[in-house]
């Protein structure tokens, strides 16, 4: 067995107790798979790339499949697409019959401090994470500018981690205030 065909299991496994212990689990789904079999069932959150709600969910557009996700998924609390440099939308789970659809824009780098946008992706996923995490008072309205901040300053370097901020950066004060 290759060890990538190892993963799934042990992934599965290692959801299965976070959820026991009400850990909140966040779902980062780049391409619909087999191999991500009921991984989604299990999650808290779910960020995920362009092409993967509607090729997950067969729905003919982006806000349609976030529906059909938060369907298909009753433990989420949010759905969020990334666009890359369009930003991201957000499907959030409410706890009467409605949901709110946020449109997260992207941080807008001048041509001379655009270096790289290795990982820029993976960036706004981890300042997700931090947020439902750590900062879990911040609103969606805080959290997706904040996220936006931090994959841009990741391509301001060379490389997925020089360009990361720290949270000391002037960019993300007014986030973490």
């Amino acid at each position: 067995m290759a060890s990538r065909d190892l993963c799934i299991p042990l992934r599965k496994k290692h959801g299965r107790l976070a959820s026991c212990r009400s850990i909140p689990i966040l779902v980062d789904a780049d391409h619909k798979s087999e191999r991500l079999g009921d991984l989604p069932k299990l999650a808290d959150y779910v960020v995920c790339s362009t092409k993967f709600p509607q090729a997950w969910t067969e729905a003919p557009s982006i806000p349609s499949a976030l529906v059909s996700m938060l369907l298909r998924l009753p433990n989420i609390k949010f759905a969020v697409v990334t666009l890359g440099q369009e930003g991201c939308i957000m499907l959030e789970r409410s706890v009467n019959v409605h949901g709110r659809l946020i449109v997260g824009t992207a941080e807008k780098i001048p041509p001379l401090e655009l270096l790289d946008t290795t990982g820029a992706g993976d960036a706004f996923i981890g300042a997700v994470l931090y947020v439902v995490a750590i900062c879990t008072n911040m609103p969606a309205e805080k959290m997706l500018p904040f996220a936006a901040q931090v994959a841009a300053g990741c391509c301001r370097g060379f490389g997925a981690r020089t360009g990361l901020p720290y949270h000391t950066d002037s960019r993300l004060t007014s986030f973490l205030s």
